[in-house]
């Protein structure tokens, strides 16, 4: 359960009151539970010693959600008679707004979930307590033994229905614009006494100390994970960033014709376009889902030679990515995740390109001499690059020290062959790729 949100199977009691926005399961990601076994709760606690275990002990707790779950216990233990108590904290997340942790008294555990931005979106903010407490820093205190046209959150029913009968949802200030938010529920008949209230208001100015330290750690991961992999954001975390290194990682391509998109692409600007392959393809979930580091999306991007011709290895190799099914084409050992531009990478991919006589190509000559075609250009980088703009695209790129750009006519057809062997392929600063031409 959570204050942002309805219970996903609402009763008849509650089901007007829900909100016609379509949601699904992926909105809300359950991140962890924990589940205290009895002889591990405290067994007696007082206010006092909770004030001073929160600036002392919990700081030094690895686990948010762990220092969540026995803050909550250490509430029962002195007393407080707490049916659920949560927490809820902001993030910097493409996909989530936030995280709620749950603690429940009668099961016994808490959990810990992400919320998508979804979520927010579908409820008002007059609705929203979370968003009144965290935003609007409202102090909310709501009697749940009242007639349905008393209570004005949807989580109250559900809180009722399961023995609930007070509500208090406190605003903790903290490092970021916005506060985090706390609640306290209880099922004792006439709710919480006011000497309750006045020590859990107290507790929650306490808890900001320990939940600044997560809320900063959970950050940083979220956005470290999200833009660098659930593989490779974890490791700079940890400290592994010295300038120079890195690991050689095998990456697959897979391509796909999506049908009408020369067309489309003709006629709609770039920004446009971008926003309908981003609509199309979800980066980060298809990593999720394939078990990856990260998941690049590779366009829009544009191909130059006339012709393709692929030897084949094998069978066929098929896999569905956003409802559109794709064909393995390449494989690719990359230099880093994000390969730095002018870096070569060896791509396994057993075709030949060729570029037929009267077309003009664009090169790069390196310092070693040689020439590298261009095999596509993209709008990746800049989603107003034309076709136009590349005879005199040297003068908008940071080249190397001792390479150089140029464009040419071919007078007879050019064929770059890696049927044999890896082709040699490297990026631009504008993210345009080129084809090393073996002499």
């Amino acid at each position: 359960m959570n204050d942002n949100l309805p219970i996903p199977e609402p009763t008849s009691a509650t089901a007007t009151r829900l909100p016609r926005a379509p949601l699904s399961h992926e909105h809300i990601v359950v991140r962890e539970v924990v589940a205290r076994l009895p002889e591990d709760r405290p067994p007696r606690d007082t206010i006092d010693g909770i004030a001073e275990w929160l600036v002392g002990p919990a700081r030094h707790i690895v686990s948010g959600i762990a220092s969540f779950d026995e803050f909550a216990w250490r509430l029962l233990a002195a007393g407080l008679p707490l049916l659920r108590v949560t927490l809820h904290v902001g993030t910097i997340h493409p996909q989530f707004l936030g995280t709620t942790m749950v603690w429940w008294r009668d099961i016994g555990k808490t959990t810990q979930v992400m919320i998508g931005h979804e979520i927010g979106d579908a409820i008002p903010y007059g609705k929203n307590p979370v968003r009144r407490v965290c935003e609007g820093r409202e102090t909310l205190r709501r009697r749940l033994d009242l007639p349905d046209d008393q209570l004005d959150f949807d989580v109250l029913f559900e809180l009722r229905e399961r023995g609930g009968t007070d509500y208090l949802a406190l605003p903790i200030a903290g490092v970021h614009a916005v506060d985090y938010m706390v609640t306290f529920v209880t099922d004792r008949p006439g709710g919480f006494a006011a000497n309750e209230t006045d020590d859990l208001v107290r507790m929650a100015q306490r808890l900001a100390v320990v939940v600044d330290r997560h809320s900063q750690w959970w950050i940083t991961r979220n956005v470290l994970s999200a833009y660098l992999g659930e593989r490779t954001g974890p490791k700079v975390l940890a400290g592994q960033i010295r300038r120079g290194t890195g690991v050689e990682l095998t990456a697959v391509l897979w391509s796909s014709d999506l049908r009408g998109f020369t067309e489309r692409s003709d006629r709609l600007p770039g920004n446009r376009m971008i926003e309908i392959l981003n609509t199309l393809f979800d980066a980060q979930a298809i990593a999720t889902e394939n078990g990856a580091a990260t998941a690049l999306l590779n366009g829009p991007r544009y191909w130059l030679m006339n012709a393709i011709e692929k030897v084949p290895q094998g069978p066929r190799m098929i896999k569905n990515f956003g409802g559109i099914d794709m064909l393995l084409q390449a494989t690719v050992l990359l230099t880093g995740v994000n390969p730095a531009p002018y870096t070569a990478n060896q791509v396994n991919r057993h075709t030949v390109f060729t570029f037929d006589a009267g077309e003009e190509v664009y090169e790069l000559h390196d310092a070693a001499f040689r020439r590298w075609v261009m095999q596509t250009w993209s709008q990746i980088v800049d989603p107003n690059l034309s076709r136009a703009d590349l005879p005199g695209l040297g003068e908008r790129l940071d080249l190397p020290d001792g390479w150089t750009y140029q464009s040419r006519v071919l007078t007879t057809p050019l064929r770059i062959d890696t049927t044999t062997h890896a082709a040699q392929v490297l990026q631009d600063d504008l993210a345009n790729s080129y084809s090393l031409l073996a002499v």
